[in-house]
């Protein structure tokens, strides 16, 4: 995938957000390219991060202050983990 600058952007201010300077430099993050490995990273862990990278299509403008707490309430693990127990919840009456 190539990376525009405004992508380049966007992960540093997410990368800076979400880790300290040591984190980074303890990963090697800052040595080399940002690569699909800190881009999933991200993705896990900032939905803000995951919605204005993978999905611009739909966040076309910057985001309003109060989307910040949003943002940060929602807990992704938590959404993750729903999703699958329900998937599994409506496969089971299909089980044996």
């Amino acid at each position: 995938m190539e990376l525009t600058s405004q992508d380049i952007e966007t992960i540093k201010r997410a990368a800076l957000k979400n880790f300290s300077l040591e984190q980074l430099q303890g990963g090697g993050w800052l040595e080399r390219p940002f690569d699909a490995e800190i881009r999933k990273a991200l993705g896990r862990i900032d939905l803000e991060f995951f919605a204005h990278f993978y999905l611009p299509h739909h966040f076309t403008k910057p985001s309003a202050p109060f989307h910040e707490g949003i943002f940060d309430a929602v807990d992704t693990r938590q959404m993750v983990s729903t999703a699958v127990s329900s998937a599994w919840a409506c496969l089971l009456p299909f089980w044996g």
